[in-house]
């Protein structure tokens, strides 16, 4: 009996398939790494966790205050303090309890805050900036 040259037929055995999927997936993960993805400008993660933080810093008292008020994980939030990941629109819409927008999270675009929001957000600003290293209000 005469062996099928699969190749030929363009028929995959399992083996072949595996090895397929296992490059697909290689290559995912090197070129989505840190949850950027292919449509979020990287440098812009710094700048969003910023305003995260500033957010946080001016809404509630901690990480647990903040993520029992959100329903958003405490590990989740840190992660995206720290820029580790950018925060999903689902998760950011949460932040509206606040009278945060998308557009100042993912842009800074302050127009459509909440004045006692923007206040708090600056006074924090305000704050981080004379605690930085070499600042000449510390």
């Amino acid at each position: 009996m005469a062996s099928i040259n699969h190749d030929a037929i363009g028929v995959q055995t399992p083996d072949v398939q595996r090895a397929e999927n296992l490059t697909i997936v290689q290559g995912m993960k090197n070129n989505n790494q840190r949850n950027y993805g292919q449509r979020v400008d990287p440098a812009a993660i710094p700048e969003i966790a910023r305003r995260l933080r500033l957010l946080r810093k001016a809404v509630a008292d901690n990480i647990t205050q903040l993520s029992i008020q959100t329903g958003i994980t405490r590990s989740a939030w840190s992660n995206y303090e720290n820029g580790l990941s950018r925060i999903g629109v689902d998760a950011a819409m949460k932040l509206r309890i606040y009278g945060a927008t998308l557009d100042w999270i993912y842009f800074g675009d302050e127009e459509f805050l909440r004045a006692g929001l923007r206040e708090r957000i600056k006074a924090e600003a305000e704050k981080e900036a004379a605690e930085e290293p070499g600042s000449k209000r510390a």
